[in-house]
């Protein structure tokens, strides 16, 4: 048991635990933080304007709930040294980040990851899991029963919001939920692919977010095949090439919309058939953005309800996580970023939890083309580099690296 502040307390408090009261509340701020970041990405579509108000309301409410009883955890819980240099680096690029473009969610983030010091991984998940499945189902039904309007935009192909501000939401939702249940289970059987890829093409298909799709169905073939022989370890290159997964999808971005050109025919055939528009945009953001250690922190309209209403018609922010955060927080946060996702792959690793870090891997590759590297309400991925990571082997015998 390590050293706390609560085992300290112990002899003034005898009838209370305070080496775990703490990771009990940071559970219930992590569910209110789910909660309160899942949420706001609802839109129900004709609310009332003050009502849709006092609800932003209450989900910040809860958020700030989350904030105190995750500052409750870290004041009962001192933490191992060995962790203290991560911390202080992590303080110090967050912060950084805040001062330059204050974005206060950095501090919110930056608050939940140090408070997640040690928590049980798996409990995390299962919150965030829980809450996913809740609010997909939930919405779903309200928007059938017609309790919910469902917005539709007709484009080239009928896209349903299903209540939410951006349409791709809840697919992606349903990609990240797979994610989660895939670590959790770390094993698909038959049953778990066949309802997985039902709801995966049911979301897909009803936003007409395709991609999502073509992601979620290697993802659920891969959890099919991860987990059956627990015991093996991966050898020695391929443990290499995953820790730097992270920087090679960085520099292959860097390295493709650098050299795309809108006059070859080969890239207007990718740009029609697969891209629409996003290889453009990325590559028009390098070249009117130079390198900055520190961001630039542009302003950016997407697809979603709230631009529709403002009259936007181009989309102008980036798709691509890694070129997304490259060019809004420049390269320290950046490298940053991916040395923590490089941290959990190496944890993982350390356990021999193939699963998580297969998962993390399938993560990066999909924000290849996607936005949702440095989004809590979709990966909460991001927070496993502080959290305890343990793994049940075949004689169901429990590893823990705190």
């Amino acid at each position: 048991m390590e050293k706390t502040v609560g085992s300290k307390l112990k002899r003034f408090i005898p009838y209370i635990n305070l080496d775990y009261a703490g990771y009990h509340l940071f559970y219930i701020a992590f569910a209110l933080y789910c909660v309160g970041r899942s949420l706001p990405n609802v839109y129900w579509y004709g609310l009332p304007a003050v009502d849709y108000t006092i609800n932003l309301m209450f989900l910040k409410t809860l958020r700030y709930m989350a904030y105190l009883f995750c500052g409750c955890q870290i004041v009962m819980n001192v933490y191992r040294t060995k962790k203290f240099a991560l911390y202080i680096a992590t303080a110090a690029v967050f912060f950084m980040q805040y001062i330059l473009c204050r974005n206060s969610e950095l501090v919110t983030m930056l608050i939940v990851m140090i408070a997640a010091n040690n928590a049980d991984a798996r409990v995390m998940i299962r919150i965030s899991a829980a809450i996913k499945a809740f609010v997909l189902g939930t919405q779903t039904i309200l928007c059938v029963m017609n309790i919910i309007y469902d917005y539709v935009s007709f484009g080239d192909r009928e896209r349903h919001y299903l209540g939410y501000i951006h349409v791709t939401a809840s697919a992606y939702m349903m990609l990240f939920l797979i994610f989660e249940i895939l670590y959790l289970k770390k094993h698909f059987t038959l049953k778990d692919a066949l309802i997985l890829f039902a709801a995966n093409c049911f979301f897909s298909g009803i936003t007409g977010t395709l991609t999502s799709m073509y992601y979620g169905i290697p993802v659920i073939l891969y959890g099919m095949i991860a987990g059956r022989h627990p015991s093996r370890e991966l050898k020695r290159p391929v443990k290499t090439f995953l820790y730097a997964l992270p920087f090679l999808c960085f520099a292959a971005t860097l390295f493709v919309f650098g050299i795309y050109d809108k006059n070859s025919e080969f890239w207007k055939m990718l740009e029609k058939k697969f891209f629409h528009g996003r290889l453009q945009i990325a590559h028009d953001a390098l070249v009117n953005y130079p390198p900055s250690l520190l961001g630039h922190h542009p302003f950016w309209d997407g697809h979603d309800l709230m631009s529709s209403y403002r009259g936007v018609e181009t989309q102008t922010i980036i798709d691509c996580s890694y070129i997304n955060i490259y060019v809004y927080y420049g390269i320290i946060f950046t490298l940053f970023l991916l040395f923590l996702y490089s941290t959990i792959i190496w944890r993982a690793l350390k356990l021999n939890d193939k699963t998580l870090a297969g998962t993390i891997a399938w993560i990066l590759l999909v924000c290849l083309t996607e936005m949702w590297l440095f989004n809590p309400t979709y990966n909460i991925f991001p927070f496993l580099a502080m959290a305890g990571l343990r793994i049940r082997d075949e004689k169901k015998k429990i590893y823990y690296n705190g």
